[in-house]
């Protein structure tokens, strides 16, 4: 039976630091020549992040920042009952977090 290897991707953030890895099994086949990997989209999961809410055990329905919608899993995360935004707040950023229970 073939063996795998773990590939590891990496990504940056707009500030430059590293985001979570994300990592994956590759199966080489049994002389390394057959694997191929098809990406059709990558969303990383951001764990912990810049700024956190405690919103409580609620539903995120929306997060917005400056009017304009963030997509779950990569501008934020929820775990358990707090809200991780990806990247920092600014002095002047406006959010709002619709919820429901």
């Amino acid at each position: 039976m073939a063996k795998g290897r773990t590939i590891t991707l990496t990504f940056k953030n707009s500030a430059g630091a590293n985001l979570p890895p994300v990592s994956f099994v590759v199966n080489d086949g049994e002389k390394g020549d057959n694997a191929h990997i098809q990406v059709t989209s990558i969303i990383p999961t951001i764990k912990g992040g810049e700024v956190s809410f405690n919103i409580g055990n609620v539903a995120v329905l929306s997060v917005q920042i400056n009017g304009i919608t963030q997509p779950q899993g990569y501008a934020y995360t929820v775990e358990g009952t707090t809200l991780y935004l990806a990247e920092a707040l600014k002095n002047g950023d406006f959010i709002s977090i619709e919820v429901t229970k």
